[in-house]
């Protein structure tokens, strides 16, 4: 599907002003948003994040990006879940038996719970950070829950740093074998990425954060994606965020 395509069908999604202003005014705490709904949670959203999901707009290009991806069947590995408002469309799509979300972020991921409880669902959360290797890392964590990350320049913004344990990709793949991987790990793209066995992976989706992710490392991380055999789908991305599918040759 053409990325124009794409961006008309996530603003399909928005809320009208008048609607969102009422959300807003009436401080309501679940939203309906791209067919499913959201809890909204004071403690772990910020004020930026909360008017996102009240206009229905929150991470909706991840969300349609993945939706032209996934297909039902796909074992999805989920790398940097945010709120869940992805980790319910896959697990609506494939079955939560079929779905396994990292989120380093605790309260987040307690929230990613309440959330695939809220639409009928399940999948395998994991509290826990992604990495080159098992053990302990510092996580950054910011108030808007979604800008939260390994990388010690967003740390210096003022973050609350935390410590959380880490899974090392190689394993967790083995573990997994996903068809279909979604990343959105806002700074550990270039440590895990060229580790990534992707021989049975069928599809990716991975948001390249501009801020964290200079040039030569965008283009390591795309050349990995390309020399394991998937192609960019240009025409199914928007923006930082990329689309790769492995050619079908049935």
């Amino acid at each position: 599907m053409a990325a124009k395509m794409l961006r008309l069908k996530a603003k399909r999604f928005r809320a009208s002003p008048l609607v969102e202003a009422w959300r807003k005014l009436t401080r309501q705490r679940q939203v309906p948003i791209a067919g499913f709904r959201l809890a909204v949670d004071d403690a772990v959203m910020n004020a930026r994040v909360r008017s996102q999901v009240y206009r229905g707009v929150y991470e909706m290009s991840k969300f349609v990006v993945a939706d032209a991806l996934m297909r039902p069947g796909d074992r999805v590995l989920e790398l940097g879940a945010g709120l869940g408002l992805v980790t319910v469309l896959a697990a609506s799509r494939c079955g939560g038996d079929a779905v396994i979300s990292f989120e380093a972020v605790p309260r987040n991921a307690e929230l990613i719970r309440r959330n695939l409880a809220l639409n009928g669902v399940t999948a395998d959360v994991r509290a826990r950070a992604i990495g080159k290797a098992d053990g302990t890392i510092d996580f950054f964590v910011a108030d808007d829950a979604i800008s939260s990350s390994t990388s010690t320049t967003r740390g210096e913004t003022g973050m609350a740093r935390i410590a959380v344990p880490c899974d090392d990709i190689r394993t967790v793949m083995a573990e997994v074998r996903p068809s279909v991987l979604l990343i959105d790990v806002e700074g550990t793209e270039t440590d895990i990425v060229p580790l990534i066995d992707l021989s049975g992976v069928r599809a990716v989706m991975i948001q390249v954060h501009g801020d964290v992710v200079d040039d030569a490392a965008a283009s390591t991380i795309m050349r990995a994606f390309l020399e394991a055999g998937l192609d960019h789908l240009h025409m199914c991305s928007i923006g930082n965020i990329w689309a790769f599918e492995r050619p079908d040759k049935a």
